[in-house]
């Protein structure tokens, strides 16, 4: 039996950044998670849509776990619209109430 853990990356702190020259950066994120006993299942969604897939990097610390494997499922453009779709639609009523302040 596999037990999923589902996470959002946004929910969790930045613990590190390091900016390099050629447009890139690494973000080191830290989930602390409670493994069942038994195959884990982590997704983490939420993250950047400008990910390179090639640069994801997992670690674990503490305890006996295996990482066995890391996927990556780039999100679909419905999910990226819908997210945009709703910055747009919040910056809007930000932008209503100020205007009506002054």
């Amino acid at each position: 039996m596999t037990t999923t853990i589902e996470l959002k990356a946004t929910q969790s702190k930045v613990h590190a950044v390091t900016v390099f020259q050629a447009d890139r950066a690494e973000v080191s994120r830290l989930f602390k998670i409670d493994l069942k006993s038994g195959q884990n299942e982590v997704e983490i969604s939420q993250l950047p849509t400008v990910l390179d897939e090639d640069s994801i990097r997992v670690d674990g610390v503490g305890g006996n776990a295996i990482i066995s494997d890391v996927i990556y499922h780039p999100p679909t453009s419905n999910d990226s619209d819908k997210k945009h779709e709703e910055a747009v639609k919040e910056m809007q009523k930000e932008k209503s109430i100020l205007e009506q302040e002054l």
